[in-house]
Order: structure tokens, then sequence, then C-alpha cells
């Protein structure tokens, strides 16, 4: 990678702090192996009237550490490609600004990219009624500033489940 494509590590604390975490499941990360279902919604970035939601679910459970620097899932591994910043892709899903979690093994299943011609704000009430009217109450509602750095805003809602769930 050249210097000049690194990741502004000021514009990822930035996707952090301004990501919004609208509804956490009720119960999360007990004992064992769990799935935290999630919808993030972000503006799209072609047509900032527009909305990209992304659904799906992360595992997430107990990891057997045996060297004191495992290997990581890379954002790619995780969620693939689509939607993602390229230099983002091959970073290691290990909690970017901690390393008290290097324990916990991550997953990600049923991923489903869907782009709406409603605004953000419009998706998010949506998603919330839909959330409320089926009764989810194990399903987070996400909203990330910058769709091309969603995995670092699941990976805040990640650690905020296991500070919760660990009281770490």
């Amino acid at each position: 990678m050249h210097d000049d494509e690194r990741l502004d590590p000021a514009y990822l604390q930035h996707i952090r702090s301004t990501t919004r975490i609208l509804k956490k499941p009720i119960a999360g990360i007990v004992s064992g192996y769990h799935k935290l279902p999630y919808i993030l919604i972000a503006p799209d970035k072609n047509n900032d009237r527009w909305s990209v939601e992304i659904r799906g679910k992360i595992h997430v459970s107990p990891k057997l550490v045996i060297t004191p620097n495992p290997n990581h899932p890379t954002f790619a591994e995780l969620f693939g490609t689509e939607m993602m910043n390229a230099q983002l892709s091959t970073r290691m899903f290990s909690f970017l600004y901690t390393n008290r979690y290097n324990n916990i093994k991550i997953e990600n299943e049923d991923f489903h990219v869907e782009k709406s011609e409603e605004n953000q704000e419009t998706k998010i009430s949506q998603a919330m009624e839909e959330i409320m009217q089926r009764e989810l109450v194990t399903t987070a509602l996400i909203s990330c500033p910058d769709v091309n750095y969603y995995p670092v805003a699941l990976e805040r809602f990640i650690q905020d489940i296991l500070e919760r769930e660990f009281n770490v």
C-alpha cells in the first residue's frame, strides 16, 4: 500500500464516533456461541438522497487463543468487498481501538445489501417500524455515516455489546 492509500485514523475514528446504535438487542452474548442480527443503514455514496441497507447476522463465540498474536479475519473475508472502501477491505477485524477482545471469534452470515430510493432517515424509520411490528428483540439497528466504512460501524456495535455483556 502506498502512503497516499493508507487509511486515515482520524476518519476511522469519525466513523466510529458518528455511528449511531439506534436499537440494541435485548439479549446479546451471554455465553458460548451467539448470533447478532443487524440492519445497518447508510447514505448512498452516489446519491445522498438515497440510502443503502445492509442486513446480516454476526456470530460471536469464544475462541481458543494459542498464540499471543492470533490471526483475525479481514473485513473482506467477513463481508466480501461490495460497497467497501478498497483499503479497508484488507484490514483485520480485531477491534481497531482495543486489545481486549483477542479471544472472540467473529463470523458473518446472511449478508444482504439493498439500495433504496428513500433517504437514510426514512429508511431508518421503516426499519424501526419493522423491528417493532415483528417484535425483533434480538435485531440491532445501526446508522452509519459512510457506507464504504460499514465494517467499522459493525465493529463498534459488537464492541458495545461485548462491553455491556462482559462489563469490560
